[in-house]
């Protein structure tokens, strides 16, 4: 997993084309939109749940969990 800023971090799996963006409820709309990019500039884009059927969830640390796809890749 790598740390994006302080209250958002990413985790990808280039090879399987899935992956997770964690964000603490404490993170700032800035600190969103800066690891959105990156997850854009890495090819992957936040699942919308009114397409998907999914729900999303927290983790064991209380972060919002957001799936992340290849783009056109799920």
């Amino acid at each position: 997993m790598k740390d994006l800023v302080e209250h958002v971090s990413v985790d990808l799996d280039h090879e399987g084309g899935e992956g997770w963006m964690f964000v603490h409820p404490d993170a700032s709309a800035d600190e969103i939109r800066d690891a959105l990019a990156l997850v854009d500039e890495a090819g992957f884009e936040e699942l919308d749940p009114d397409e998907t059927g999914d729900e999303f969830g927290e983790d064991e640390q209380g972060r919002y969990m957001v799936p992340l796809a290849r783009k056109g890749g799920w």
